[in-house]
């Protein structure tokens, strides 16, 4: 799954709906793959910021999230990413 950060400002109502679909489809995916979440151990999220490419991993087992970058600034700083897509944001609600 790709993602692209926008930055569009939406109502209440429409985030929870985007959240509630969110949750569905991951369901959705889950049990078509006779799976569960703490099955998993890595989740990988390829994210496209305009000219940006990254990886943002997610640690099920040993909760952390790591970007992964061959761009990044000097200092590493994670200043460079404002922020989580939308759909992290979900993923990280939904754990």
């Amino acid at each position: 799954m790709s993602l692209t950060k926008r930055n569009h400002v939406e109502t209440p109502e429409e985030a929870k709906a985007k959240y509630k679909r969110f949750c569905s489809r991951l369901n959705i995916w889950i049990l078509k793959h006779d799976s569960k979440i703490d099955d998993i151990g890595l989740i990988f999220s390829p994210i496209h910021d305009v000219d940006h490419y990254y990886v943002v991993c997610f640690n099920i087992k040993n909760p952390s999230k790591e970007n992964l970058d061959n761009n990044r600034i000097g200092d590493g700083s994670n200043a460079v990413y404002d922020g989580l897509p939308e759909c992290l944001v979900f993923f990280y609600f939904y754990l």
